[in-house]
């Protein structure tokens, strides 16, 4: 059993500085949820249409931002792999829609294509977003499609995303010969804080002194922990299971992706003491929240004397189901290969491996 060093890590809150330099104005996106439009995810639940060669109705089979779908005049034949709309025999006005409110502020929607024939993208007429607060579109946000239709993907921007919203993709295809244009899928992006800023403080002998992390824009929330250099785990120093005093050795403890433990508000800068063992390095994990929006997480080790390993930023996404890998110098491998220890962080926990 392995027992801690005595080891006191200051932390403390103090004024905002001026030395950040970081652009973090504009806020980072991250996939929110994907509106899959292949045929067997959707119900049939309204009338053919002979018009427009599509149904009146169909409805998604799983939710998607915790939301059902629902599709009008868009066709679902066991001919096509994805859902499709369009008709040689009439113009079509079809649209995609949710049924719920999505609680989270939509940054950026992506929507995936395929059309039957590429001269038939120039029937699409119209492609608009339309945004409201009230399921009935009553007083609709309404961002018209200006962009390129034959990159194969559409995008719109949302320059003010708000929490619960209805969202309306509305397309307008006039008829041709074909003019099928088949949706593969719906990518909808969440507006994320900016990520928060680490930074070395130098003494009057210029040496690094301690860290400083800042969260601009949210509540700042910080995890630290301790290894050896071998990567066995020593303590939290910094987090909700930080002892608040010497103890023996544990594993690292576990958090779920969506982990908080705030320390500071925004623009307060907090201070993170080095360890005093060069035989020591400690990992720093931050992340903003602000209005329940977390940012990415951005995770380093430093070693005592400060030197920074190169983890980069790691979204917390990642926690999910991705298992990522470190070699003992803190850079990041696809998939130990060579003998040797690494760290490898799955769902939130870091452990100590061999490859023999």
């Amino acid at each position: 059993m392995k027992y801690l060093t005595t080891i006191l890590m200051a932390i403390t809150a103090i004024t905002p500085i001026a030395s950040f330099a970081q652009d973090n104005t504009t806020p980072p996106e991250a996939l929110a949820f994907t509106l899959k439009c292949t045929r067997d995810n959707w119900e049939i639940t309204g009338e053919f249409d002979s018009l427009s060669q599509g149904y009146t109705e169909q409805t998604s089979k799983t939710t998607a931002g915790n939301s059902y779908w629902k599709a009008e005049y868009f066709g679902n034949s066991s001919s096509r792999g994805d859902i499709w709309c369009g008709s040689k025999n009439w113009s079509v006005n079809a649209k995609i829609y949710n049924e719920n409110p999505i609680s989270e502020k939509i940054s950026k929607i992506d929507i995936y294509t395929t059309v039957n024939y590429p001269d038939d993208i120039s029937n699409l007429s119209g492609l608009s977003l339309h945004i409201s607060s009230d399921f009935e579109m009553s007083d609709p946000v309404i961002i018209t499609y200006e962009g390129d239709k034959e990159r194969g993907y559409w995008q719109f921007i949302l320059d003010n995303p708000e929490r619960d919203m209805y969202y309306s993709l509305n397309y307008d295809i006039a008829k041709s010969k074909e003019a099928l244009i088949a949706i593969n899928r719906i990518d909808f992006y969440r507006q994320l804080s900016p990520t928060p800023l680490i930074n070395k403080i130098y003494n009057a002998d210029n040496k690094i002194d301690h860290i400083e992390v800042l969260s601009e824009i949210g509540d700042l929330h910080l995890l630290v922990n301790e290894y050896d250099l071998d990567g066995n785990h020593i303590r939290e120093v910094i987090g909700p299971n930080a002892p608040t005093q010497n103890a023996p050795a544990k594993a690292a403890p576990e958090y779920p992706a969506d982990w908080t433990n705030q320390v500071a508000e925004a623009n307060t800068a907090y201070n993170v003491n080095l360890p005093t063992d060069p035989n020591r390095m400690i990992l720093i994990r931050a992340k903003s929240v602000n209005d329940g929006i977390h940012s990415t997480e951005t995770s380093t080790i430093f070693t005592d004397a400060g030197i920074e390993t190169g983890i980069s930023s790691i979204s917390t996404d990642t926690y999910d189901n991705t298992t990522i890998y470190y070699n003992m110098q803190g850079i990041r491998v696809e998939r130990p290969s060579a003998s040797g220890l690494y760290l490898r962080v799955q769902n939130g926990k870091t452990t100590k491996i061999h490859i023999p």
